[in-house]
């Protein structure tokens, strides 16, 4: 009938998710020194040279090919524009699994449980947050243009609900 267990246990589930699609946030690259004498260090721009994306020296968590930037001349500015360099486009995903079920409680009352399984960043990709980008003095820089940060892996959580 409609009480037997096996529809109490696995009728009723309910599936849900979010899925995030994000081309890459846009960076400034910026030098560390003043070359165009205007008395703002950390502010102005490199010149932009060659293919930021490309070389032999990118992979890994070496993001941006250091040597397609080039300090610029003194008394100049450089020639890369405002945030035209573009973090890695990702996807997130998370979903949950829900079922909702009634046990007899005190007195004449049923109580209600919620019983949740919830997975974070399903596909486990990573994910690239922020890139070493400020401060360029030269190709010699040691991490500059390498990925720092990153979003948490994947996260599961079970939970149980007693509402009443």
């Amino acid at each position: 009938g409609g009480g037997s267990w096996y529809r109490q246990a696995f009728g009723g589930w309910q599936i849900n998710g979010v899925a995030q699609f994000q081309s890459g946030l846009a960076i400034n690259p910026t030098l560390s020194a003043d070359p165009a004498g205007t008395g703002n260090g950390g502010t102005q721009r490199p010149n932009l040279v060659g293919d930021p994306y490309a070389g032999d020296s990118v992979g890994g968590f070496q993001y941006l090919n250091k040597s397609a930037f080039a300090v610029p001349a003194n008394a100049t500015f450089g020639n890369m524009g405002v945030n035209n360099i573009y973090l890695p486009t990702w996807i997130n995903v998370n979903s949950s699994l829900v079922k909702s079920f009634f046990t007899p409680g005190w007195s004449d009352q049923k109580l209600k449980w919620d019983l949740r399984f919830e997975m974070y960043n399903v596909a486990n990709h990573l994910i690239t947050s922020a890139i070493n980008v400020g401060g360029f003095t030269g190709p010699a820089i040691v991490n500059w243009g390498q990925k720092t940060g990153t979003t948490p892996p994947r996260t599961m959580q079970v939970t149980a609900r007693l509402n009443f």
